[in-house]
C-alpha cells in the first residue's frame, strides 16, 4: 500500500509540472491535491488590467464578448501603463482592438499577427518604440490600421501591402526612416494615406498611382526629394494633397495638381526638408549659440573685473597727483621781480645826453643779466607736471616781451643820437654867426628844444614820473633740469 500512494503522488508531481508549464492553464493548491484548469480569455485581461482572476471580463464597459470569446477591447483614455502582453495572441476572435490616448510602452508583439480576424487595430497617442512588425502583414481581413503618434522607428515593411482590405493608414507622427515602400501601391481599396511628420526620405514611389480609391494623401513634413510622378494624376478622387515641408520639385507638382478634377485642398508650396537632420542641425545650432553666449558672457566678466582694478590704480594715482598740486600750491614761493632801469633823461646839455646813454645801457645789461635763466637757483625743485609746462611757456611769452622792450629802446637810442648830431650843427652854426643873431637863434633853439622834449616825452617808453613797472610774481614748479632746458632754449 505504501509503494502504491507513492507511486500515486509522484504521478500527481509530474501532472502538476507539466500543467505549470503549460501558460493556458491555471492551478490552485489544497494540502493533499493540485487542481488545474485552462485559463479563460478574460484571464490574460484580468491580469492586464489590475483585475482578479476569477474576474468575469464581459461585464467590463469596452469589452464586447460573444459564445464566451472576446470579440472587442476598447480600452481608450484611460491611462492604461505597462506593455501589451504577448498573450493577446490567444483572443483568437477579436475584430476590433483599440487602445488609443493611453500610456502603453514597450514595442508591439509579434503575436498581434495571431489576430486573424482582427478588422480595426488602434494604438495611437501612445509611448510605443520599436519597429512596426512584419507579422502585421498577416491580418488580410484588417480594414483600419492607426499608429500615430508614437515612437516607432525603422522603415515601413513591404508586408504592409498585404492588406489588401485596408482602407484607412495612418502612421504619421513617428520616427520613421527610409523610403516609402513600392509595395504600398497593392492597397487598391485605401482611401486614406497619412505618412506625414515621419523621417521618410527618397523619391515618391509610381506605384502610389495605382491607388484609384484613395481621397486623402498626406506626405508633409518629411525629408522627401525630387519630383513627384505624374501617376498620381491618375487618382481622380483625390480631395485632399498635402506635400509641404519636403524637398521636392514644385515645378513638377503644378502640372499634376492641374490633372487632379475633385481636388479641393493642396499644399506644397514650402518644401524644406523636416525631419530628423533638419532638427540635429537646429540642435547644433542652439548648442553653438549657447556656448558663444557663455563665453562672451565669461569675457565681459573678466573685462570688468580688469576694469575695476585699473580703475583703482588710476584713482589712486590721480588721488596722489592731486596731492602732490595741492601741497605745492600751498607752499609759498619766493616772487620773482626784474627789476626796470629808470627812464633816461633827455636833456639839451651834452652831458646829460651821455648820462642817458649811459643809464639807458645799464638798463640793458642789468635786462640782460636778470635773465629767467637764474630764476630756477631760487625755486624749489619740484617733479614736472602739467603745471610745469605752463609756466615754462609763461617764461617763454616773459622772455619775447623783454626783447621786444629791448627792441624798442635801441629804437629810442638811435633817435636820441640823430637829436645829438642836430644839436651839435645848430651849436657850431649860432658860434660862428653874430651876438643878435645867436640871440634870435637861441630863441629859435629854445622852440625847437621844447618841441623836441614834447616828442621825446610821447614817445618814450618809460615816461617822466612814471614808477617802474614790475614783473609779474610767477609761482613756479620747477623740474630739476629746467636750468639747461632754459638755456637750450635760449641759444
Amino acid at each position: 500500500m505504501r509503494t502504491l500512494n507513492l507511486v500515486f503522488n509522484l504521478l500527481l508531481i509530474i501532472k502538476s509540472i507539466s500543467a505549470l508549464d503549460n501558460s493556458d492553464t491555471e492551478c490552485s493548491y489544497n494540502l493533499n491535491n493540485i487542481v488545474c484548469r485552462k485559463k479563460t480569455e478574460c484571464s490574460f485581461i484580468n491580469e492586464w488590467l489590475g483585475k482578479p482572476i476569477s474576474y468575469n471580463c464581459c461585464l467590463e464597459e469596452g469589452i464586447t464578448c460573444e459564445n464566451d470569446h472576446i470579440t472587442r477591447l476598447i480600452v481608450e483614455n484611460t491611462d492604461l501603463s505597462g506593455e501589451i502582453p504577448r498573450e493577446i495572441g490567444k483572443l483568437k476572435y477579436l475584430t476590433d482592438l483599440w487602445l488609443d490616448n493611453n500610456k502603453i510602452g514597450g514595442y508591439i508583439p509579434i503575436e498581434i499577427g495571431e489576430l486573424t480576424n482582427l478588422k480595426d487595430l488602434s494604438l495611437g497617442g501612445n509611448q510605443l518604440s520599436g519597429p512596426i512588425p512584419s507579422e502585421i502583414g498577416n491580418l488580410i481581413h484588417l480594414e483600419k490600421l492607426n499608429l500615430y503618434g508614437n515612437q516607432l522607428y525603422n522603415s515601413i515593411p513591404g508586408e504592409i501591402g498585404q492588406l489588401s482590405n485596408l482602407w484607412h493608414l495612418n502612421i504619421c507622427n513617428n520616427t520613421l526612416s527610409g523610403s516609402i515602400p513600392s509595395e504600398i501601391g497593392n492597397l487598391t481599396n485605401l482611401k486614406n494615406l497619412n505618412l506625414s511628420g515621419n523621417e521618410l526620405y527618397g523619391r515618391i514611389p509610381d506605384e502610389i498611382g495605382n491607388l484609384y480609391a484613395l481621397e486623402k494623401l498626406e506626405l508633409q513634413r518629411n525629408d522627401l526629394t525630387g519630383s513627384i510622378p505624374y501617376e498620381i494624376a491618375n487618382l481622380k478622387a483625390l480631395r485632399t494633397l498635402n506635400l509641404e515641408y519636403n524637398n521636392l520639385n514644385v515645378t513638377s507638382i503644378e502640372p499634376v495638381v492641374k490633372a487632379l478634377p475633385n481636388l479641393v485642398e493642396s499644399n506644397y508650396g514650402h518644401q524644406e526638408p523636416r525631419g530628423r537632420n533638419s532638427d540635429e542641425s537646429i540642435i547644433l545650432f542652439i548648442v553653438l549659440a549657447v556656448i558663444v553666449i557663455t563665453i562672451i558672457v565669461c569675457c565681459c566678466f573678466c573685462r570688468n573685473i580688469k576694469f575695476k582694478r585699473t580703475d583703482k590704480k588710476w584713482e589712486e594715482s590721480v588721488s596722489k597727483n592731486r596731492n602732490r598740486e595741492i601741497i605745492v600750491e600751498e607752499r609759498n614761493v619766493p616772487e620773482v621781480k626784474i627789476d626796470v632801469p629808470p627812464k633816461a633823461q633827455i636833456n639839451n646839455n651834452e652831458n646829460k645826453n651821455v648820462s642817458a646813454e649811459t643809464s639807458s645801457q645799464s638798463s640793458t645789461s642789468q635786462l640782460l643779466s636778470q635773465s629767467p635763466s637764474q630764476l630756477p637757483s631760487q625755486l624749489p625743485t619740484q617733479t614736472p607736471s602739467q603745471l610745469q609746462l605752463k609756466l615754462m611757456q609763461q617764461v617763454e611769452e616773459q622772455e619775447k616781451q623783454l626783447q621786444q622792450q629791448l627792441q624798442q629802446q635801441q629804437q629810442q637810442l638811435q633817435q636820441i643820437q640823430q637829436l645829438k648830431q642836430q644839436l651839435h650843427q645848430e651849436q657850431a652854426s649860432s658860434s660862428s654867426s653874430s651876438v643878435p643873431v645867436t640871440t634870435q637863434r637861441t630863441k629859435e633853439q629854445e622852440v625847437q628844444e621844447e618841441r623836441q622834449r614834447q616828442q621825446l616825452n610821447s614817445t618814450n617808453l618809460f615816461p617822466m614820473n612814471s614808477t617802474t613797472p614790475s614783473a609779474p610774481t610767477v609761482y613756479v614748479d620747477v623740474p630739476p633740469n629746467y636750468n639747461e632746458v632754459v638755456n637750450e632754449k635760449k641759444n
